[in-house]
């Protein structure tokens, strides 16, 4: 698949409704000018007008949260993240920042028009549920169907965030379902979107639906899912690496060897020392740990903020929506699926995470593991996105390609 569609502007598809309706006001003029001064300056773009679409012209998260922020500090309102999407326009937001009003929040986005001849592609976003952390991929992935990505609720600060996994899969689906009701179905998650995503790869199967993709990039779950034997391995080896010295070279060791014996003695005198007194700092990381996983409640703050993915100071609708999932991805227990995984795994993958392949290889039939250039973050971002896109691209074309070689032979002559 060679052929690259455009890039459409974000809007809402469920449910239904025209965003002219929503925000009846008129936009305030002088309000217009400030938010199109805003854009002009943190991209460096000019000649913007009142219906440029932020999302059309940087893939760029670190840059829609820096807009967030002079938002806020000049019009004293906590734009949701979702208004990229939901209001999409200068004039959109100029309204919000008149009216104090967010629009209702989209849980179902749409990225990018395509063949409706051709499945959908559903993405599902990590952590936190931002449908932009997934601009750049959808702008690069070759395509010929409509690309669809999934919103958490509570974004826009009005509904609860998810708080069940299991549940929150089978409502991503049943919204699938909903513009898409034939199969078969397409999902690619990121990070704890790929958790999301394999839950409704398992609601369409239990519902009899046909999944012929389904995809995780560098997607691994919460310690607390881990088998037991993978979680201690993991953490001996973590505790062992933490304040250990690096391996001398070979001309330090060269070099060491040319010194008196008195000197060596008394180096490695020093060296021993050291590490018998680091062993109290690692017994008490290694108890952090087994707190963390067996001793205290998911629900809690102290669970919270002994996360390692907890981050605090972020807008503050984001904050909620990302502080419900640390809890919610500790409380979810996977079941088996009986389907292929595409497994897209970061070269450099997640530092705070085992190998995901030793928690998946339990949980699916068979793993596709497909090696990607970056880390788990910045696979995502230029220039390893398109590595990863053309990967995702290719596997797509495959399944496609299967796909109406079975149709053309089931057509009777």
């Amino acid at each position: 698949m060679n052929q690259q569609f455009s890039f459409l502007p974000t809007h809402s598809v469920v449910p239904p409704a025209d965003l002219a309706d929503r925000l009846i006001e008129e936009p305030d003029e002088a309000t217009v000018l400030q938010i199109i001064q805003m854009m002009e300056k943190l991209l460096k773009i000019r000649r913007l007008t009142a219906e440029s679409r932020f999302v059309d012209l940087t893939s760029d998260i670190r840059k829609a949260f820096l807009f967030l922020r002079e938002f806020r500090r000049r019009f004293d309102f906590d734009l949701p993240l979702s208004a990229f999407f939901d209001a999409p326009t200068v004039a959109d937001l100029a309204r919000i920042a008149t009216t104090r009003e967010t629009p209702p929040l989209a849980r179902l986005v749409l990225l990018r028009k395509g063949d409706e001849r051709v499945p959908p592609l559903f993405l599902v976003p990590g952590l936190g549920g931002v449908v932009f952390e997934l601009l750049a991929l959808s702008k690069e992935i070759a395509y010929g169907g409509t690309i669809y990505a999934f919103s958490a609720p509570g974004l826009d600060g009005v509904d609860p965030p998810p708080s069940d996994t299991v549940r929150f899969g089978q409502e991503n689906f049943d919204l699938a379902r909903h513009v898409y009701p034939g199969g078969p179905f397409r999902f690619l998650g990121h990070s704890a979107g790929g958790v999301t995503a394999f839950e409704m790869a398992r609601h369409a199967a239990a519902r009899g639906a046909k999944v012929d993709f389904f995809g995780v990039l560098d997607t691994n779950f919460a310690e607390r899912a881990w088998p037991f034997d993978i979680w201690l391995s993991f953490m001996v080896r973590r505790a062992g690496k933490a304040g250990s010295s690096p391996r001398d070279t070979a001309g330090e060791q060269q070099k060491a060897q040319s010194e008196p014996v008195n000197h060596r003695l008394g180096k490695a005198v020093s060296r021993l020392a050291a590490s018998v007194g680091r062993v109290p700092d690692k017994v008490h990381r290694v108890w952090r740990k087994i707190k963390h996983r067996y001793l205290t409640d998911p629900s809690s703050v102290a669970f919270l903020k002994s996360d390692p993915y907890y981050i605090p100071d972020l807008p503050p609708k984001f904050q909620r929506v990302r502080d419900a999932a640390i809890g919610m991805a500790a409380r979810y227990k996977p079941t088996f699926y009986d389907g292929e995984l595409y497994l897209f795994q970061a070269e450099f993958g997640d530092a705070l995470a085992c190998d995901p392949v030793l928690t998946w290889s339990r949980l699916v039939r068979e793993i596709i593991l497909l090696p990607t250039p970056g880390d788990h973050i910045t696979m995502l971002s230029p220039p390893h996105v398109s590595a990863v896109a053309s990967k995702v691209s290719i596997c797509l074309a495959e399944i496609e390609q299967a796909r109406r070689q079975k149709s053309a032979c089931a057509i009777p002559a």
